[in-house]
């Protein structure tokens, strides 16, 4: 029997031929199921977690908590000794690491040897850069051939004044710069990483979309993606100084003539599915809880497997369902709002499949930041990174 695996994080699908059993059915267990409202726990362990490598950066983004300086929280990097021990721990489940958090993960000097640990454990990984610290060969050679399967470079715009106005503190040439080094020496060394050039479209940028477009299929990236901007931080909102003019490039639907976001009742289900593990190595359900203020637990204190259906991981999932219109962070994250039609994600282009493709979706079933796509009974692709509408019975055309 196939035990082949698709999930789609961020518009990016990654396939997996065939996987050991028991983590086939780890996966099985995990598609699907109806939230334990009862008991609070989880059905299996998550084939995916978010894992911060470092929480230091060097710009001051301005929806960033740690660009705000709203990041209450020492500033430490993850240690590959506590990475090794998630892994080894979790190693018979996973499938795949999103590596970056709050922080830029080319900070953290161990990151290749993370990448190349997980890969020995047949994981799959990505991770998100603003491209600053793309500027030694050698160190990009280590990264290349670590086994990192996507390494997406976000830069937004052409024009410095643009670029900056939102990656305070960057460079647009030196970003650039080192995209370019990046890709020659993907080339030179024949590695599999596949490179993404991200664009997050703003108000202040929303006319360069076909330049970024034309420019990175002249780069030579793999592939280029156009997010729209979650324009919250915490509790503050900046939809008005922040979101595009066009409806089309606008992550959520507003009030007709406002910025007025419209509320939706759909409850949390990330909290079954996934976890993010911060560089202090503490255990939080979500990433909106950028400061720990529900901490579960940390790695260097007890197993990640061993809480996952704990009492601490049941209670919170219990206050978080019952509770979540009286916690702050709950009521502003993206899931509370009515999504635009074009929602996370404006455009997605493989420049190596540029085909137009049809599917018919039929099946979602919306999650916050996940998805699930099922035909029938058969589970076709699932995984977080995606928001959309529980239902929908249209045929798409991507090209």
């Amino acid at each position: 029997m196939s035990r082949s695996v698709t999930i789609t994080h961020d518009d990016i699908p990654y396939d997996w031929p065939d996987i050991p059993e028991k983590k086939y059915q780890n996966w099985v267990r995990m598609q699907g199921a109806k939230p334990d409202t009862d008991r609070f726990t989880a059905p299996g362990f998550p084939f995916m977690l978010q894992v911060e490598p470092t929480n230091y950066c060097n710009l001051a983004c301005t929806v960033c908590p740690s660009g705000r300086n709203e990041l209450n929280r020492e500033r430490r990097h993850l240690t590959l000794e506590e990475f090794k021990a998630l892994v080894d721990d979790m190693g018979d489940y996973l499938l795949f690491l999103i590596m970056w958090d709050w922080g830029e993960p080319l900070l953290n000097p161990q990151l290749p040897a993370m990448i190349r640990y997980a890969r020995d454990r047949d994981l799959k990984t990505v991770t998100s850069t603003n491209g600053h610290f793309l500027n030694n060969e050698s160190y990009l050679e280590e990264l290349l051939n670590s086994g990192l399967t996507t390494i997406i470079v976000a830069i937004d715009s052409l024009s410095a004044e643009h670029y900056e106005a939102y990656r305070k503190n960057g460079n647009l040439n030196k970003a650039l710069d080192g995209l370019k080094r990046l890709i020659a020496v993907k080339k030179r060394i024949g590695s599999k990483t596949q490179i993404v050039l991200r664009m997050v479209i703003m108000k202040q940028n929303e006319h360069e979309l076909i330049p970024m477009r034309r420019t990175a299929e002249l780069l030579g990236v793999d592939r280029f993606i156009v997010k729209t901007a979650n324009p919250t931080c915490g509790t503050v909102c900046m939809d008005q100084e922040i979101v595009p003019k066009n409806p089309r490039f606008r992550r959520y639907e507003y009030k007709k003539g406002t910025f007025d976001r419209i509320r939706v009742d759909i409850p949390c289900n990330y909290i079954w599915h996934m976890s993010n593990i911060q560089s202090n190595g503490n255990i939080v359900p979500c990433t909106c809880d950028y400061n720990g203020e529900m901490i579960i637990g940390n790695l260097r204190e007890e197993k990640f497997s061993e809480l996952w259906n704990g009492p601490a991981y049941c209670a919170t999932r219990k206050k978080v369902h019952e509770k979540n219109k009286a916690m702050a962070k709950c009521q502003y994250c993206d899931s509370n709002f009515a999504l635009s039609s074009s929602g996370w994600f404006v455009e997605s282009i493989d420049f190596h499949n540029r085909r137009p493709v049809r599917e018919k979706l039929l099946g979602y079933y919306r999650y916050s930041r996940y998805l699930t796509l099922r035909l029938g009974k058969k589970c076709l692709v699932s995984g977080p990174g995606l928001a959309f509408r529980q239902w929908i019975k249209t045929i798409r055309s991507d090209g």
